[in-house]
């Protein structure tokens, strides 16, 4: 009998027993791998479901004491701003009044034969009454008498800083509204309307346009029937009229040169 022999050759023991521990080592890996990915999966389903429910949950609601709220409310409007109040200046409103209305005409030429404004002071007195004013402002027709007002002394003044080379203001600064008549305007050329006035203090007249300063006051319009001037918080117009020769004195020929009457 005829015995048969594998030729293939024997595997050591060692080397099977790496082999096995290999296997099991990949093994055991692979289900610890599998058994994470299991409980990560769990764990996320279990978190998502509870923030559901805790969302469904209503909130409580917050019961505040009602006078804890009443404290509160009048804290809130304690800090709330002042309202802006109106403050006087000491110097000009001593006696509290405030008011002055004052009714200003136009001067693209009016066509009534006299103006009016009425001034109202409301205020309270020292016995706390309500006091209101009212003032006319009518034409006035030619003056026959015209006070001086102290004009020549100011002018002679004003001519001798010039004189000097001092600095002085405008020549019209000096002249008083009261002292003024209108004999008449001019107009033409490049220059702006001028109305022609008359000193009888200083026995010259002068020409001004609108808007120009006067000691007492301002030029506040003309047309061909009136001058309207600006004078104690209020307005006063002149009509045109012809003033008589007037004799000028030494020291007005002084001031007015050999040329001027």
């Amino acid at each position: 009998m005829r015995t048969v022999r594998s030729l293939q050759p024997s595997v050591p023991a060692s080397d099977r027993l790496s082999m096995r521990l290999g296997l099991l080592f990949i093994g055991l890996f692979l289900g610890v791998s599998i058994l994470l990915i299991a409980w990560t999966m769990f764990a996320t389903i279990a978190d998502r479901r509870l923030a559901d429910a805790s969302s469904d949950v209503a909130a409580p609601v917050i019961v505040i004491d009602p006078k804890i709220q009443t404290e509160l409310a009048k804290a809130l409007a304690f800090d709330t701003l002042p309202a802006a109040t109106e403050v006087h200046n000491p110097f000009l409103d001593r006696a509290g009044l405030s008011g002055v209305v004052v009714a200003s005409a136009a001067a693209s030429g009016p066509s009534a034969a006299s103006r009016s404004s009425a001034t109202q002071i409301a205020g309270s007195s020292g016995g706390g009454g309500v006091a209101s004013t009212q003032s006319m402002l009518s034409q006035s027709g030619p003056a026959s008498v015209i006070q001086s007002y102290d004009v020549p002394s100011r002018y002679a003044d004003w001519l001798e800083r010039q004189k000097r080379g001092e600095f002085v203001g405008p020549e019209s600064e000096v002249l008083a509204v009261e002292d003024l008549v209108p004999v008449g305007f001019a107009s033409g050329g490049d220059r702006a309307q001028e109305v022609m006035l008359f000193s009888a203090s200083l026995c010259r007249t002068f020409s001004f346009p609108s808007g120009t300063r006067f000691y007492n006051g301002s030029l506040y319009g003309f047309d061909a029937k009136e001058v309207v001037f600006a004078y104690q918080n209020g307005l006063r117009s002149k009509s045109y009229s012809d003033t008589e020769p007037c004799q000028p004195n030494a020291n007005t020929r002084a001031q007015n040169g050999p040329g001027q009457p």
